[in-house]
């Protein structure tokens, strides 16, 4: 598939990707859960985590954590809910946030084009259009098109 020009049609996609990975973990480790794993596949979590906080940095946290808490009432439904199992369930849900967080900062920072130190690292409104994976960044900067070079 090529590069959109639309906003809209990059953002349905991305939403789609979302919805999709969200729906489908969420299948998978409450299936997992009830037969009793729950290591492996609740690591699939931090797919739609990312897509979220990437796509949606202010929202990144307010996903991880509403999605964290799915899982862990989902695994003191399905599981014995003694001490120890409660400390590992919370574990996994801090790291939820704690990635949510992380994905966010970096985006808001690629998505704003500054660098760490504070200064421009690339022109308004070009910063990263076009991820070095090629799929492209889910929202534009307000005011920008996308990867146009402007003349000074």
């Amino acid at each position: 598939m090529g590069q959109t020009d639309s906003p809209l049609i990059e953002d349905r996609w991305w939403n789609l990707a979302i919805l999709l990975t969200t729906a489908c973990t969420l299948g998978i480790v409450l299936v997992s859960l009830y037969f009793g794993y729950s290591v492996l596949f609740t690591h699939l979590f931090y797919i739609p985590i990312v897509l979220v906080a990437y796509c949606y940095p202010a929202r990144g946290i307010y996903f991880a954590s509403l999605l964290g808490l799915a899982y862990f009432a989902s695994d003191v439904a399905l599981n014995s809910p003694n001490a120890f199992y409660l400390s590992i369930g919370a574990g996994r849900v801090g790291m939820m946030i704690i990635v949510a967080w992380v994905v966010s900062a970096l985006t808001s920072t690629l998505h704003t084009g500054r660098s760490a130190t504070g200064r421009r690292s690339m022109p308004p409104g070009t910063a990263f259009s076009w991820s070095t994976a090629g799929s492209p960044r889910c929202s534009s900067t307000p005011g920008s098109s996308r990867g146009a070079k402007k003349s000074v």
